[in-house]
């Protein structure tokens, strides 16, 4: 079976394509909130904030050759968003935590820019929020 398969994946309803990382922050309850804009279009802001997050890493793009292939096969001209299956990285997260989520229906999201790669293992989905100034 394939590993790290990128399932295109829309916190909201729009085109998710040359997104930019504004800002990422976790508050002493676990919150996890990134702040997202469009590229081309900085009036175009949106929150992904994850309340049941286990895991998350966030890498700067060009040190993480890991994950050249997503470039390679042009996937972020599907989006900068995405559900990854069968995840080398929730994979890691069962072993080192010893298996004790097993049970529980994790999901690895990606949200991989131009400048970052952000992986976040959740068990419950995220909810995103549009931006009005």
């Amino acid at each position: 079976m394939q590993k790290n398969v990128l399932k295109k994946w829309e916190p909201l309803t729009g085109c998710f394509v040359n997104l930019h990382l504004e800002n990422l922050h976790q508050n002493d309850e676990g919150l996890l909130v990134l702040h997202l804009y469009f590229k081309h279009d900085y009036e175009k802001e949106f929150y992904i904030k994850f309340d049941y997050h286990l895991s998350h890493k966030h890498i700067y793009e060009s040190y993480f050759l890991y994950w050249s292939f997503v470039y390679e096969e042009e996937s972020l001209k599907r989006g900068n968003t995405f559900i990854v299956d069968n995840s080398d990285y929730l994979e890691w997260f069962h072993q080192t935590s010893q298996g004790i989520c097993e049970g529980e229906n994790l999901i690895h999201y990606g949200i991989y820019t131009e400048n970052d790669c952000i992986d976040i293992i959740s068990g419950a989905p995220p909810k995103a929020e549009w931006i009005i100034r």
